[in-house]
């Protein structure tokens, strides 16, 4: 008899975390689809502009680049193998000159920043403070995006933001770029 409600509650544990994990994930993979959402969230009805949607390397992650009042955002979406569909996980209602973030993924952690830098930054890197120096390769987040920039390698899972705060950027040359 134990065994037999060990069963059920085992059952019933699993069908609730698959049952919250299928509804959480419920904005279909169409740009229509997705621009709602991001309407939704931001609360407002001012029409948004499809710039450009593109996949994160080999993540769950699915960018898209928005116009709404003149300004330009993005999003991130993650998307459910289960039932091929996207959870909207971030909104930056603007982009900002000079934002830094970590972003988790089914594949590891990643740093997305803007930069209000005119050349391309090809790398960073900061120190945390027990003076350990970071060093990562970067790209543009999408093909078209001059200024938003993300890791092309995970990063460590121990950064945090603050961490981000001493960044310096570099050019395919490795100089250093600053404003």
């Amino acid at each position: 008899m134990k065994n037999y409600l060990l069963f059920i509650a085992i059952g019933l544990i699993i069908f609730t975390a698959s049952f919250n994990a299928y509804k959480a994930y419920s904005v279909l993979p169409k740009e229509t689809e997705m621009l709602t959402a991001i309407q939704l969230r931001l609360q407002n009805d001012s029409p948004i502009l499809l710039i450009e949607k593109s996949s994160l390397f080999d993540t769950d992650i699915t960018v898209v680049l928005f116009e709404q009042e003149e300004r330009n955002s993005f999003a991130l979406f993650k998307s459910n193998r289960l039932n091929d569909k996207l959870k909207l996980s971030l909104v930056q209602p603007t982009i900002q000159e000079d934002q830094r973030m970590l972003f988790k993924t089914n594949n590891g952690n990643y740093i997305i920043f803007t930069s209000p830098l005119f050349e391309p930054i090809h790398s960073i890197s900061f120190t945390n403070r027990s003076k350990k120096k970071y060093s990562f390769y970067v790209k543009p987040i999408t093909p078209s995006s001059k200024n938003i920039y993300i890791t092309k390698n995970t990063v460590p899972r121990n950064l945090h933001d603050s961490m981000l705060e001493n960044m310096q950027f570099f050019s395919e040359n490795g100089a250093s770029i600053t404003n």
